[in-house]
């Protein structure tokens, strides 16, 4: 009988062929990045790379097809329903296929070498190569540019955060916020045009990375070690001692200071007039959006209760937010999605913050943030930091991000790509199988095949819904094209040990934007 990493592999190659560009040349480079990360998938084990200090998350499948390949994917899959794309959005592709492969290669000599010294020479040789080549490299520095944070960020989140990956999702999270970090500061350095809602996204998301940076750093040249140890017991005298109060004072300290010296005067200059009226001015624009906001504020303090109620967790009680999501992101992108936009984009930044509160037990919410957020932990948060929440709403938020300024006639189904993959068919399986799943997929999983086909059921019956309410729907996709979107996502989901918050949704848009029309 086949692994699952092999059928997830092939439910997942099966679907590129629908991707593939037209021209020769994209063609080729995407294929041949595509059969190199296979063979590093099944020459790579993630246990050889503890002795070189990086630990991911003890999985069966490494992941590395999936994570290294879904950028690339998504990027391509954009193409077919975005009129106009960025002037360099063509570099952008083949940057990200580029920094795939740099990456792979890296971790391939890496996981081959046995001395920590040649690998940590390794990993100086290949940044100092990029950082030149950029530097010198007239035309060509925004591929050495993607490539080099890219290993920046992949060292920095094995380092830092420790056993909280996979080497896939590694790969997927540093190739986003690579691609992420290039494309504003791009924009910004070349004065290219930049939308109000996405320069709030892009300032919020680094005012947020800065934050974690000069906190870390403030608290290393404290000599304060105590973000190294992971123990119980250890975080229980943290939160008894006087160190408690030095990180209060030094987290408020450098959080006010980045938001007041930085976020404010960045984000007032790429809007145009002061951030706080221009979000006044945003918000009561229209009643929609007051009630819009009015009803999340009621569903959050719903969600919030559940987290104070809840002692012990399980299956369905994670599954409630998942609803709770769904109630919030479905008339949101219906009736306002600028300001689903916006209210996403703002409450990543505040996860980002509570998530830091938690892990160093900050005054006066830190403690109770962690006994909170305790229950809910399932197996996959094996690290510091627990990114399930960050994960669902980043799910729920992506296809929203990256397709809002598409026109609701080109987009159709795909800013529902997080609503119809999470919050209702990911729900269904977890929910049936849990209750009525007999016949599991595989001994390696408890995934059932009552689950997968409750998924495919009810995301089926979501896709009517959406298509019976809304007239720009209807003509868009086949009941061929949305059955076979909705089979490939749910098979995916059951033979995947990736998080599926972050993959099910990227790639449920990319087969949605890959069949539009055409099926």
């Amino acid at each position: 009988m086949m692994s699952l990493a092999v059928r997830e592999l092939l439910v997942f190659s099966s679907s590129l062929f629908l991707l593939i560009d037209e021209d020769t040349f994209f063609r080729l480079i995407f294929l041949s990045v595509f059969v190199f990360a296979c063979l590093a998938q099944y020459s790579i084990t993630q246990k050889t790379f503890k002795s070189f200090g990086w630990a991911f998350r003890n999985e069966h499948n490494s992941g590395i097809v999936v994570g290294g390949m879904l950028v690339p994917i998504t990027m391509l899959a954009s193409t077919r329903i975005k009129s106009s794309l960025p002037i360099m959005y063509e570099d952008y592709q083949i940057a990200s296929m580029l920094s795939v492969t740099v990456l792979l290669n890296l971790l391939i000599v890496i996981h081959n070498l046995g001395s920590v010294i040649a690998k940590k020479f390794v990993l100086f040789a290949w940044l100092l190569i990029c950082l030149v080549s950029f530097l010198f490299w007239e035309g060509k520095r925004i591929y050495f540019a993607n490539i080099l944070l890219g290993i920046l960020y992949f060292e920095g989140l094995v380092q830092y955060l420790p056993t909280s990956f996979t080497i896939g999702e590694c790969l997927l999270v540093s190739q986003a916020l690579a691609l992420f970090t290039l494309d504003g500061c791009s924009r910004i350095v070349l004065l290219h045009s930049i939308s109000p809602l996405y320069a709030c996204l892009q300032v919020l998301v680094h005012g947020a990375l800065v934050v974690c940076i000069c906190f870390a750093i403030v608290l290393f040249i404290l000599n304060d070690k105590g973000k190294n140890k992971k123990s119980e017991k250890h975080l229980k005298k943290l939160s008894a001692s006087s160190h408690r109060w030095w990180r209060m004072i030094i987290f408020y300290a450098v959080t006010c200071s980045v938001v007041i010296l930085v976020l404010f005067p960045v984000l007032s200059y790429l809007l145009g007039e002061f951030v706080i009226l221009w979000g006044l001015k945003f918000v009561f624009e229209t009643n929609i959006r007051i009630l819009l906001i009015a009803s999340w504020v009621i569903l959050v303090l719903l969600a919030s209760l559940i987290v104070y109620a809840t002692e012990s967790s399980s299956t369905i009680v994670r599954k409630y937010f998942h609803v709770i999501a769904v109630l919030i992101y479905v008339p949101g992108i219906m009736l306002d999605v600028e300001v689903t936009y916006l209210a996403s984009t703002g409450a990543l930044f505040i996860f980002i913050l509570l998530e830091i509160i938690r892990v160093f037990r900050i005054e006066p919410f830190g403690s109770l943030l962690h006994e909170a957020f305790s229950v809910f932990v399932d197996k996959r948060d094996s690290g510091m930091v627990i990114l399930t929440h960050i994960y669902l709403l980043l799910g729920f938020s992506i296809p929203v991000w990256l397709y809002q300024h598409v026109p609701s006639t080109q987009a159709g189904l795909v800013l529902f790509s997080g609503v119809i993959s999470l919050g209702i068919g990911d729900t269904a399986a977890s929910v049936i199988g849990s209750k009525y799943g007999k016949h599991r997929w595989s001994a390696e999983t408890v995934k059932t095949i009552e689950g997968t086909l409750a998924a495919v059921v009810t995301q089926l019956a979501a896709c009517y819904v959406f298509r019976a309410i809304s007239t720009t729907l209807d003509s868009q996709y086949s009941w061929t094209a949305m059955t076979a979107v909705v089979l490939v996502t749910s098979l995916l989901e059951a033979f995947t040990s990736q998080i599926d918050n972050l993959i099910l949704p990227l790639f449920m848009s990319s087969m949605f934007c890959a069949l539009k029309n055409i099926v």
